[in-house]
């Protein structure tokens, strides 16, 4: 029996709060004028890092987003970072500053090791309306964070008993013609109160602590549930991607095991696609690369995720057959406005072409973002411009007003590129 997620109805949470860090009274002053025509509730300033603490240790459940500077008196942006990772802040943060744009570009890799939501890393001087964008765009994953307690390994126990995993489907977009081609499964889980639970600290928390295999094993459950209806009612040729641990490829029965659980469901493996991330490669390089490259052989394919994320991304693209490179979301963001990462886009896409691989971009949430995928040649995107994360009953709905790649009866998501 599929006991499918509930449909959701509810209107995106918006970013209501954001706090501007800066010393600069002129560029406080105009960011707060365009935040607040933009659609922010309330805007707080703070004219340095210590003055930024002070606030956020006193609202840190009410700052959605923060923009900040990296270079003030008292305290800098990046003291200010290690403060806000201390306070467990989960808000969006765009970094707007005038230091050179390696200084700027670490301090926002520094973000995103210390698990803060980075949507962009902007050179002054700024243009105000795409820091407001930045900030303003998509959701405030910080609201949904708050809705349950903290997490621990027996809220994940108690979950997998009592059948609170569910597969969200985030639909990933065809640039070229602007339909649905597919869609990345994504692990959710629900408390004893019915509130979601943190992904990504829950992920973490079962990496830690032995979970994340059965995690990984209920997840290829639901999903072979999930998609005969999809490619039944839709299109043959849609595909599913997810990702998986590193604890389950070092086993060398996963290969056979999860070819007859897609068999068993009626399913081709040219539908699936496996994501990897390097902090989910098994340390025996040897039993991984065994039981990836039979999976290939099988006619599954294999993405290389958040690539130029990890210290050695081109050793495992040399190394493992991929057929798939997804960029990550924080140099598709920054790519606009900052030559390091937009270079770093350019050559990821030059090298994926020369490999013959299918490019997609992840976390696109605003048109100029969406416009510059389309400029570098990337072939697919998700993120939330086109639509967040959902329950199967709401995928499904989804596809319905907009089909799929080879539908033309169906509205596209976005006019083709």
């Amino acid at each position: 029996m599929n006991l499918h997620e509930p449909e959701i109805h509810e209107a995106p949470n918006p970013v209501n709060t954001v706090m501007v860090v800066d010393d600069d009274p002129i560029f406080r002053m105009l960011m707060e004028q365009v935040l607040l025509q933009k659609g922010a509730k309330r805007v707080i300033m703070a004219s340095d890092g210590d003055e930024a603490h002070q606030i956020l240790r006193r609202l840190t459940n009410e700052i959605d987003a923060i923009t900040l500077d990296l270079s003030m008196p008292n305290q800098d942006g990046v003291g200010f970072l290690r403060l806000a990772s201390e306070l467990s802040w989960g808000g969006r943060l765009v970094l707007v500053s005038g230091e050179h744009e390696s200084v700027r570009h670490s301090a926002g890799k520094l973000a995103a090791m210390m698990k803060i939501d980075c949507a962009g890393v902007l050179a002054k001087p700024a243009d105000y309306q795409k820091v407001a964008e930045l900030v303003l765009s998509g959701t405030s994953s910080r609201k949904l964070q708050r809705l349950g307690p903290g997490i621990d390994v027996e809220e994940i126990n108690s979950a997998l008993r009592n059948s609170r995993l569910f597969a969200y489907y985030q639909p990933r977009i065809d640039l070229a013609t602007g339909r649905v081609a597919g869609a990345e499964a994504l692990a959710r889980m629900r408390n004893r109160e019915g509130h979601l639970l943190d992904a990504g600290k829950m992920i973490n928390l079962a990496e830690e602590n032995g979970r994340i295999t059965d995690i990984t094993w209920r997840m290829i459950e639901l999903v072979a549930e999930d998609t005969p209806e999809i490619i039944g009612t839709f299109d043959e040729a849609f595909k599913i991607s997810f990702n998986i641990s590193g604890s389950i490829i070092s086993n060398n029965q996963f290969p056979g095991q999860f070819c007859d659980i897609i068999r068993l469901a009626g399913l081709k493996p040219e539908n699936f696609i496996l994501e990897l991330t390097e902090t989910r490669l098994p340390q025996d390089t040897s039993q991984s690369l065994e039981a990836l490259t039979r999976l290939r052989m099988q006619g599954f394919g294999l993405a290389i995720d958040d690539f130029g994320t990890g210290y050695s991304n081109i050793e495992q693209l040399r190394l493992f057959p991929f057929s798939e490179l997804k960029i990550d979301k924080s140099f598709m963001s920054a790519a606009a406005s900052d030559r390091f990462a937009f270079a770093c886009v350019e050559a990821s896409v030059s090298l994926a072409r020369q490999l013959d691989l299918t490019i997609v971009a992840e976390g696109i949430e605003t048109t100029d973002e969406l416009e510059l995928a389309r400029r570098f040649g990337i072939d697919e995107a998700q993120g939330y411009l086109f639509s967040r994360p959902l329950p199967f009953s709401n995928f499904r709905e989804f596809l319905k007003v907009h089909g799929t790649v080879g539908n033309a009866s169906k509205a596209p998501v976005l006019a083709a590129g």
